[in-house]
């Protein structure tokens, strides 16, 4: 049996990841909560509810910008059977976290071949951060070359392309403020996203709202490439958008008399954004709005109650 200390490790790793995407980290959450439901001391179902509901919010609540991790969890509580024995509720909540991985997963694969229809295969793409999910379209639309950002302080961007260059594929690596020199170079920019807003608005790591202007700014089609996951119903529904700031020492330390800040994500304006490209297609602001209402009616807020 795992004691709470793993427990609280687990939930602590999520919230302090830095170097994974929103898609990564949700599904990560949901193997945390077949953690906790498999191994917690819970003595009855009441109690291992209250415990998996506790976790969830708290996992939620620390990665704020990142809807997925707040969707799937919630979708996790909203559909754990009520009044079952606490065996059952162990197998069940086991169950529906791995299929909910499993879908997501899927929902990928639909996602390439709608974008497929959407690019025409393009050559050379440009990308800032490390999405997971940017990843799986660069290798599904059999893209030759890329244009990695660094995407600073902590420089996901050289993990992807080192791992783009240990797939076949051609990274050139460029620090972030050199984006629109090499825009031009590229057919395309793709970026993932770690939220999407209901007015067509996304958020995604610092630095993206730069591509996407750079990319109007030079003619260069820019696409948003995610499932429907990462649809902010909470925003849909009236919360305010919390963007998560780090610490500064990520960025400089020891600067006598300087202040130093540390945003990690920002809000790109729809308006920017050529098109958001999901598993049910190319979606329009009316057809995120749509979505959200459905998705709505059966994902859990995490309350407390």
């Amino acid at each position: 049996m795992s004691s709470l200390y793993d427990a609280e490790k687990l939930v602590e790793s999520i919230a302090l990841d830095r170097f994974h995407g929103a898609d990564w980290l949700s599904n990560a959450a949901l193997g945390v909560m077949i953690s906790i439901a498999l191994n917690s001391k819970a003595k009855d179902s009441n109690e291992l509810t209250e415990t998996m509901n506790s976790y969830a919010r708290r996992m939620a609540e620390s990665r704020p910008s990142m809807a997925p991790i707040r969707n799937k969890l919630g979708t996790l509580i909203m559909e754990l059977p009520e009044d079952a024995p606490l065996n059952e509720l162990r197998a069940e909540a086991t169950k529906i976290a791995s299929r909910l991985i499993t879908e997501s997963r899927e929902s990928r694969k639909r996602l390439i071949e709608h974008m497929k229809a959407v690019t025409q295969s393009p050559m050379t793409v440009i990308t800032h951060s490390n999405s997971a999910t940017v990843q799986d379209v660069i290798l599904g639309l059999g893209v030759e070359n890329v244009v990695v950002t660094e995407s600073r302080p902590q420089y996901e961007g050289r993990d992807l392309a080192v791992t783009l260059a240990e797939m076949g594929v051609n990274p050139l690596l460029v620090v972030d403020s050199a984006m629109g020199v090499f825009m031009k170079s590229a057919e395309v920019a793709i970026v993932g996203a770690d939220s999407v807003l209901y007015d067509g608005s996304f958020i995604n790591k610092i630095g993206t709202r730069l591509m996407a202007l750079s990319a109007r700014e030079q003619g260069v089609p820019f696409y948003v490439v995610c499932d429907t996951w990462k649809f902010d119903v909470m925003n849909y529904l009236g919360a305010e958008t919390q963007l998560e700031e780090k610490d500064p020492a990520e960025v400089a330390e020891g600067l006598e008399g300087v202040n130093v800040r540390n945003p990690y994500f920002e809000v790109v304006p729809g308006k920017l954004v050529s098109g958001i490209v999901t598993e049910l297609g190319l979606m329009e602001p009316i057809d995120i709005r749509m979505r959200m209402e459905e998705m709505r009616r059966t994902i859990s807020r995490l309350s407390e109650d």
